[in-house]
């Protein structure tokens, strides 16, 4: 026995692979020849998306400079604002508002400064300060209901908080 030499067989590929590889090669070979095959023939493409919402509607430019006696921002003079519409238009929007939270524009005149602007539109503006007007509860200015224990509130004369 002490003449004797073992002889070491060479492991094969298949044996130095993890188990998980050997067990998953079939996904894991296709996930890479088709990501192969994709920047082979997509490597040089652009590919833009497509956009379907109604919120990215292009309308005229507006190209109208009105002209006015004072000049908007300035500061330094008290400004005058009048903003008319029907009342029913107004209404409408309201109901629309509070039983599918929907913000649509009426058609309204406006005067500033005495320069009159006719069919501007206007809608409700804001999430959480709208929320009194769909019948929720909270806090003037959108916030919410504090708990009765919350942090920093006063305690009663047992300890207790609220």
């Amino acid at each position: 026995m002490s003449g004797e030499t073992t002889v070491q067989r060479k492991r094969r590929l298949r044996d130095r692979l993890p188990v998980r590889l050997r067990h998953h090669w079939k996904p894991a070979a296709t996930l890479g020849v088709g990501l192969a095959a994709m920047v082979y023939f997509l490597g040089d493409v652009r590919i833009s998306p497509y956009v379907t919402s109604s919120s990215q509607v292009e309308a005229d430019a507006i190209t109208d400079d009105v002209e006015g006696t004072v000049d908007l921002y300035d500061t330094s003079v008290a400004h005058s604002i009048q903003l008319t519409y029907e009342q029913t238009d107004f209404d409408k929007m309201m109901k629309e508002f509070k039983e599918d939270s929907t913000k649509d524009y009426i058609e309204a005149d406006l005067v500033i400064d005495g320069v009159y602007l006719n069919d501007v539109g206007i809608r409700l503006k804001g999430n959480s300060t709208l929320s009194s007007l769909r019948g929720n509860k909270g806090m003037p200015g959108g916030g919410r209901a504090l708990p009765d224990a919350a942090q920093g509130a006063p305690a009663d004369a047992d300890g207790a908080a609220g």
